[in-house]
């Protein structure tokens, strides 16, 4: 029978229940994703922030995609600033860039 990977993880990781091992796994990917992001952010002279706020029901929870020079407000709530999710900034970020 053959092991799906999970149990292979599992396996590498003694003591460490497979679906904890699974979530770190999602963790490692997400961050991965968000680092992407922000380095794409900041070629084109933008800045990437997260907010503090760990709640996710919390009105200002979020990210929020700000000019580096004006801190003009690109991608976020208006009136909070964060709010936004990362799928929201990269699909912003997707788009073709011009520098003019």
């Amino acid at each position: 029978m053959m092991n799906s990977g999970c149990d292979t993880l599992s396996s590498l990781t003694p003591g460490i229940p497979s679906g904890t091992v699974s979530s770190m796994a999602v963790d490692v990917e997400f961050k991965r994703r968000e680092v992407r992001l922000r380095e794409t952010a900041k070629r084109r002279g933008l800045l990437l922030s997260k907010s503090r706020r760990r709640d996710p029901r919390a009105l200002d929870y979020g990210y929020q995609l700000t000019d580096s020079e004006t801190g003009k407000l690109i991608v976020g709530n208006p009136r909070r600033g964060y709010g936004a999710t990362l799928d929201q900034v990269e699909k912003f970020l997707d788009q073709p860039f011009s520098n003019d």
